[in-house]
């Protein structure tokens, strides 16, 4: 299980999800509370997912509530939370899941799919409310229509793209690294870097060229509209 290969998003769930069990004084953080995360979130994506596969998020929500009203509570030592052996088999299951789809790194629908696949108390919550991964992985290919994880902010990213165009602003423009990224599908024209693949730190090189080619490109502009003149330019250049 690598972390740095899941997105924002999915990192603050695992996080909610150790929040949730040191606040019920739980001393091992457990698929359960990932799934109790992750049916808490106000945006609705899990319930908006498992309705969309056929199932009750009501249910679920009952069902892992009443599971983790179950857990032994534990108080006094040292107040510290361990990830659990169970949690970790599903981190590597949505790890497995999300490369198997294409994705660079690991996001938020992944999570619920791995849940629903790894034998633990959540699966059962999931079942209670009648949906299972096979559904859960239709209804995401559903509403994803292709697109794939292909930075740590992407789900981010994405969500301000369809702002955008939520505010009539139809003519976007994305600097990307790779063709195959689903962000360049969605918007109108793309600059390409082609800086080539990450190997080592997470979207590093990508990063980079992405802040280099909108600075170029801002400059251009500046400079078509008469609001940047040479001496400006080479200074700008020379800091």
């Amino acid at each position: 299980m690598n972390l740095e290969k899941f997105t924002e998003r999915s990192r603050g769930f695992i996080q909610a999800a150790q929040t949730i069990a040191m606040r019920e004084s739980h001393q091992r953080v457990l698929p359960d509370h990932l799934l109790k995360a992750l049916m808490d979130d106000d945006q609705g994506l899990a319930s908006n997912l498992i309705r969309k596969a056929g199932g009750s998020p009501e249910r679920v929500n009952e069902a892992i509530n009443t599971a983790i009203a179950k857990l032994p509570k534990v108080t006094g030592g040292d107040g510290n939370t361990y990830v659990d052996p169970s949690l970790v088999r599903v981190l590597d299951e949505a790890e497995a899941v999300a490369k198997k789809a294409g994705d660079s790194f690991v996001p938020v629908e992944r999570l619920l799919t791995a849940l629903a696949l790894v034998n633990t108390r959540a699966r059962d919550a999931l079942t209670a409310g009648a949906v299972n991964a096979q559904a859960l992985n239709s209804a995401i290919n559903e509403v994803r229509k292709g697109r794939t994880a292909d930075s740590a902010s992407s789900e981010d990213t994405m969500e301000a793209l369809k702002y955008a165009k939520s505010l009539g602003q139809d003519k976007t423009l994305s600097i990307c690294n790779v063709q195959e990224s689903a962000i360049p599908r969605a918007s109108r024209m793309v600059f390409y870097t082609r800086a080539g693949a990450e190997i080592g730190v997470a979207s590093t090189k990508a990063f980079t060229t992405q802040l280099i080619a909108l600075f170029a490109l801002v400059g251009t502009l500046a400079k078509l509209h008469g609001r940047l003149d040479a001496a400006h330019e080479k200074a700008l250049l020379d800091d």
